[in-house]
């Protein structure tokens, strides 16, 4: 990995915003005004950190899905997808850079340090949810680079000149579990606040002409299920798991229910491999489509061009061209692919179902031997000429990211993550009760 003294050249110069972006707030005030004493500040600020969180999102999400077991290289993958997987990074690794997450923590340390958080409108006081949700931020890249990195430079003073480069990259290293003590505490007197919401805005159209929506409150980061995560990844699991049910309480959330029960499905018929459920509200497809996609906690939504603002390679890693200028799906060779681990899992699982014998007042629950079907919503087998440089006969196309939009959270991940933490707290039916209903 390369050295983290790298990391903070440049952050004095960061902006909340470009003149083209899909976050563009038309403010012309740079990061290093240190008044930020207008109301509206908060808004604007936010939306640049948010910016910085794009910035880092390839990274993140190409960093844990070549590190683990559900994904596997092909013959199209390049060298820096390969170095990943095999655990063996060059230093010009473009993907091995702890930069990304400190440009992200020096923003929020910019708001956090300046921001006057007095301000109010009526009772109310202005700043104190984008407040929240920049200490929220910043935890989570910590928590990302601790993740990666293992022990990481830690400062809360905005980097503004030389000096501060040089004074933050001699800070005390602290790991997780340093981390979740230096940023727990002052986390907690935020428990149970909103994130930010400014409503939904037209991110423009793709190449293609669809229309993209994001919903900003869905760009944001809950404060109790960042702290659920420092606690869960520092073992103190009671604590985990009051913080995320205190998200999924408060929030009065419910996982989508994306089984196929309700189709009433023959008895002991055997559906083909290549199904596709009937189009429902909360199919698992909703999941990753380019606007109002259902579960999601929190997304990053990338630029639909680089006209808009921040783009992703993600979707053409994964074999999906979204920015090209045909209409429909357009499919490319996949650098990451599904591994065989992960198709096995899917293929063991049984498929649960209600026949159309079942009937209320004798209900009756089946089963098929035809394995997790959520792997063929987002896992689709291509032909060599579905694709203009493919050479092989067939290949699959994972479908994650068609709408260029990022999950970091989902209210079903939620709450397997508190399912998680009551079964290390010696509940293991309280634990099962989730995973069952």
């Amino acid at each position: 990995m390369k050295k983290l003294l790298y990391f903070i050249v440049g952050l004095a110069l960061l902006t909340t915003s470009s003149c083209q972006d899909m976050y563009d707030t038309t403010s012309d005030r740079m990061i290093f005004d240190p008044q930020l004493d207008q109301k509206t500040d908060s808004m604007f600020y936010t939306l640049g950190i948010l910016r910085s969180v794009q910035q880092a999102i390839d990274q993140y999400v190409v960093v844990n899905e070549m590190r683990g077991e559900l994904t596997d290289v092909s013959s199209a993958t390049e060298t820096a997808l390969r170095e990943l997987a095999a655990f063996n990074v060059s230093e010009n690794n473009p993907y091995d850079s702890a930069y990304v997450y400190y440009r992200i923590i020096n923003n929020c340390n910019y708001y956090i340090a300046h921001r006057d958080t007095t301000l109010t409108t009526g009772n109310r006081h202005v700043a104190m949810l984008e407040f929240a949700q920049a200490k929220a931020i910043r935890a989570w890249a910590y928590l990302q680079l601790a993740k990666t990195y293992g022990s990481v430079p830690f400062y809360t003073n905005p980097v503004m000149n030389i000096a501060d480069v040089e004074a933050a990259a001699n800070m005390p290293r602290k790991d997780i579990n340093a981390l979740c003590e230096a940023l727990a505490p002052d986390l907690e007197q935020y428990t149970g606040y909103d994130v930010p919401n400014y409503g939904t805005f037209d991110a423009g159209n793709t190449n293609a002409g669809t229309a993209k929506t994001v919903n900003t409150s869905q760009t944001m980061l809950p404060v109790d299920i960042i702290l659920g995560d420092l606690y869960l990844e520092t073992q103190q699991y009671e604590k985990a798991a009051r913080h995320y049910a205190t998200y999924l309480i408060g929030k009065k959330q419910i996982a989508q229910n994306y089984q196929a029960s309700v189709y009433n499905y023959p008895l002991l018929q055997d559906l083909p491999r290549d199904f596709k459920a009937p189009t429902s509200t909360y199919s698992y497809q909703s999941i990753f489509t380019i606007s109002y996609p259902n579960d999601i906690v929190t997304y990053v939504p990338m630029a639909t061009n680089k006209l808009n603002g921040t783009i992703t390679q993600l979707p053409r890693l994964f074999g999906y061209d979204f920015y090209s200028t045909v209409s429909g799906k357009s499919y490319l060779s996949a650098q990451i692919v599904p591994s065989k681990a992960y198709k096995e899992l899917c293929d063991a699982q049984a498929y649960y179902y209600q026949p159309s014998s079942s009937t209320e007042a004798n209900p009756v629950v089946s089963q098929l031997e035809i394995g997790d079907m959520r792997r063929y919503y987002t896992c689709v087998t291509m032909s060599s000429s579905s694709a203009a440089n493919d050479t092989a006969s067939s290949y699959q196309v994972m479908q994650k990211y068609v709408g260029a939009n990022i999950p970091l959270y989902r209210v079903s991940a939620v709450y397997l993550k508190l399912a998680e933490a009551l079964n290390r707290m010696s509940y293991p039916d309280a634990a099962f009760a989730i995973l069952k209903d």
